[in-house]
């Protein structure tokens, strides 16, 4: 008889529960949707401060046991795979209240932490209680993104030229993604230098970013403002073509070709190549995965030092806006 989880999911906001209540959104968007929709799983648990959002969560699914703290949850109920949506900067503690109390495995919302030296932290406790830790840098579980990964890597459109990203709402909230991605692509991040004017949040601005992979390979991050609209465009440019994306949800794939117009040069030309869509079934694959490590020792797609990895340069590049200089990743140590 297959193994059945309890689980529980501590942050009903976004990414917890409330991204499924977009009508828009036709997949499962959420760490409770993607509980609802396991076999695996025998029962869910939601925690939240805000009784609004609870009682949202009860409307939607009764069956789920509501509580305001974690504490008597704990109290009351054996968790084995435990989600955390909270806000990045108060995670350290229930890491520490879910290792205490025997969970399993921990499936935490990026980043990680908004502190360096908290998600190392969280990354310890977890390592020194046997806890299997899944980050939720989702492109490491999307179909989409992981075929992208797979054209650059055979050389689709040749070696790198360079990466361009267009992005908004914050080198740790949305940056954090992006060098999870470059990283996907292009391996580890070697330097970053900020350049411009930042636009939003002083605590989490979207910086204007010029840096280089430990191969070489050159990316460049725009920042806009998030109050305008939401972008996400990632272009990989190679020696062979270009590979665009928006949002993750679309691509275009262009190879060299001889142009129409001239003969002189030759330009880049659409190709017909369906990869499918992004942002589908993610949430689903990441909860497979870690049911896999629990079960049979799989590795994680995006354990905590490769999220920690991503995390680092993005703070990085903080440092960088601070001090007004290029940094280099391997001159940083983690306490």
């Amino acid at each position: 008889m297959d193994k059945k989880y309890s689980v529980a999911v501590i942050g009903c906001g976004r990414a917890g529960f409330s991204y499924d209540l977009d009508p828009k959104r036709r997949e499962v968007f959420s760490h409770i949707g993607a509980y609802k929709n396991s076999k695996k799983v025998s029962k869910i648990h939601a925690v939240d401060t805000s009784l609004e959002q609870l009682s949202l969560v009860k409307k939607s699914h009764p069956k789920i046991e509501c509580f305001k703290s974690i504490d008597s949850m704990f109290e009351k109920n054996k968790i084995d795979i435990l989600s955390i949506c909270s806000p990045p900067s108060d995670r350290v503690d229930i890491v520490k209240k879910a290792a205490h109390n025997n969970v399993k495995a921990i499936f935490c919302e990026k980043p990680l932490s908004s502190d360096i030296i908290e998600a190392k932290s969280i990354v310890r406790v977890c390592s020194e209680n046997n806890i299997v830790l899944a980050v939720n840098h989702f492109r490491r579980w999307d179909n989409f993104h992981i075929k992208i990964a797979e054209l650059v890597r055979k050389g689709y459109i040749g070696n790198i030229q360079n990466i361009v990203v267009k992005y908004n709402k914050g080198i740790l909230n949305t940056g954090s993604h992006i060098f999870d991605f470059i990283r996907m692509i292009s391996g580890d991040i070697k330097h970053v230098r900020c350049i411009g004017n930042p636009t939003q949040d002083q605590k989490d601005p979207s910086l204007n970013i010029v840096g280089k992979t430990c191969n070489g390979e050159d990316f460049f991050l725009i920042g806009s403002d998030y109050n305008r609209f939401r972008i996400f465009e990632v272009e990989i440019l190679g020696e062979k073509g270009r590979i665009s994306t928006d949002n993750g949800y679309k691509i275009i794939i262009e190879t060299v070709s001889d142009s129409k117009y001239n003969s002189e040069f030759q330009v880049l030309t659409p190709e017909d190549i369906n990869i499918g869509q992004g942002r589908i079934g993610h949430y689903e694959a990441a909860l497979e995965n870690i049911i896999g490590a629990l079960e049979k020792n799989r590795k994680i797609l995006c354990d905590g030092d490769t999220a920690l990895s991503s995390l680092l340069a993005a703070h990085t590049c903080l440092i960088s806006h601070a001090t007004g200089k290029q940094i280099e990743l391997s001159e940083l140590e983690l306490v």
